[in-house]
């Protein structure tokens, strides 16, 4: 009867998908028999199953151990402060010299405020560095312009 549920049974046929001849798809219920034995286990692949899980094992270690690693280097590289770095940070681009009463454009560059003024006067309305056309005013950096 259809729309009732039914507990299958062995020999029941399920037909899955428009009901046509033949079906579109047919399966055949078969449940699974308890003096069947579980299949023998084959000592060739037993060895290369064993082979194989060593080897996944010590990839594992292997992985674990460059994990850890690559988290202490850049847990060292936060507390460090590379000095290189945070110098190109501070310099100005134009001039090539410390920044002086710093300025900001849009793309995020900053420059000597005077460098940046004299560049955006020779109406060049780009970023010397990546040539991001400059349409507003470059924003005065207060943090560098007054040590008092």
């Amino acid at each position: 009867r259809e729309g009732e549920g039914q507990r299958l049974r062995c020999g029941d046929v399920i037909t899955i998908g428009r009901k046509m001849v033949p079906p579109e798809f047919e399966f055949i219920f078969e449940a699974p028999s308890a003096d069947v034995p579980p299949p023998e286990a084959n000592p060739v692949e037993e060895d290369i199953l064993g082979d194989h899980k060593q080897r996944i094992a010590e990839l594992q270690r292997e992985l674990e151990v460059e994990r850890t690693e690559a988290l202490r280097r850049r847990q060292a590289s936060k507390s460090s402060l590379n000095v290189t770095d945070l110098s190109s940070e501070l310099v100005c681009s134009i001039c090539q010299d410390w920044l002086v009463q710093a300025a900001t454009i849009e793309c995020s560059h900053t420059f000597c405020w005077a460098c940046v003024d004299t560049w955006l006067l020779q109406k060049r309305f780009e970023c010397p560095v990546c040539r991001q056309a400059v349409m507003r005013e470059p924003v005065r950096t207060r943090t560098w312009t007054r040590w008092y």
